[in-house]
């Protein structure tokens, strides 16, 4: 019997995570929650980590609490991303990061100091899928 070739576990990831994400930003609206008068709106400190064995990693992620979804291929480990958002009724923070090498792969996504969620996967094309929703 013949093995399948060695992307179709990678295209079957991918097609996970891009199914994952289109769930997210098509099944959620963001509505941001009523300031209190005179009281600023507050804003979420986020950080998306990925780091591991290997020089570089394929990664996805919500920048935007759960509507836009970018992509960097490639990207240089270890991977840090940083951005303030604004708080709102209901968000969706998803990040997550193919290995192309042997070896463990970890995301991490933090909130305002705090871990919501860290994966660890291990081995060569496998995926490391972190996500969390707040209300």
């Amino acid at each position: 019997m013949s093995q399948a070739p060695r992307t179709q576990p990678k295209v079957a990831a991918l097609v996970g995570a891009a199914t994952l994400f289109a769930l997210a930003a098509v099944g959620y609206s963001i509505f941001p929650r009523p300031a209190a008068e005179g009281v600023p709106d507050a804003a979420r400190h986020v950080v998306y980590e990925v780091f591991g064995d290997g020089d570089v990693a394929d990664i996805t992620y919500t920048d935007d609490g759960g509507t836009h979804t970018a992509q960097e291929q490639n990207a240089p480990m270890p991977f840090r991303k940083e951005f303030r958002l604004e708080e709102a009724a209901f968000q969706v923070f998803t990040l997550s990061a193919q290995n192309a090498e042997e070896g463990p792969i970890t995301c991490r996504i933090t909130v305002d100091g705090e871990v919501i969620d860290e994966t660890t996967s291990v081995g060569a094309w496998e995926l490391a899928l972190c996500s969390d929703s707040s209300m």
